[in-house]
């Protein structure tokens, strides 16, 4: 999964998003390109000191490396909270999965 890079990108996920919220953090997606997918993540300097947004986007690329997303999905991940681990993102990705299948299933 590729990296959503410029502003272009950015304001085209924003503008045909629907957010999913967790306890940890938010998630902007987008079904926008049928072969892959990408994903982004924004940290504003309200979240802390420069370490403390670094290690939150660690720990974000670390949760995606090892999850598998739908095709052709388009991801931005907002911090909510300030997580302590890998696995309270990948708790709330995993709520976001099974909110997309449940989606499937009433469609």
């Amino acid at each position: 999964m590729s990296r959503i890079k410029t502003q272009r990108e950015y304001r085209l996920l924003r503008s045909n998003s629907q957010s999913h919220y967790g306890q940890w953090i938010a998630i902007d997606y987008a079904f926008l390109s049928p072969d892959s997918g990408k994903y982004g993540i924004t940290v504003s300097k309200k979240f802390g000191k420069a370490h403390e947004r670094n290690r939150f986007k660690r720990i974000v690329r670390e949760a995606f490396r090892v999850f598998s997303l739908p095709q052709g999905i388009w991801i931005n991940v907002r911090p909510i909270n300030k997580p302590q681990s890998t696995l309270d993102i990948k708790s709330d990705l995993d709520g976001f999965q099974s909110a997309q299948q449940r989606a499937k299933v009433s469609r």
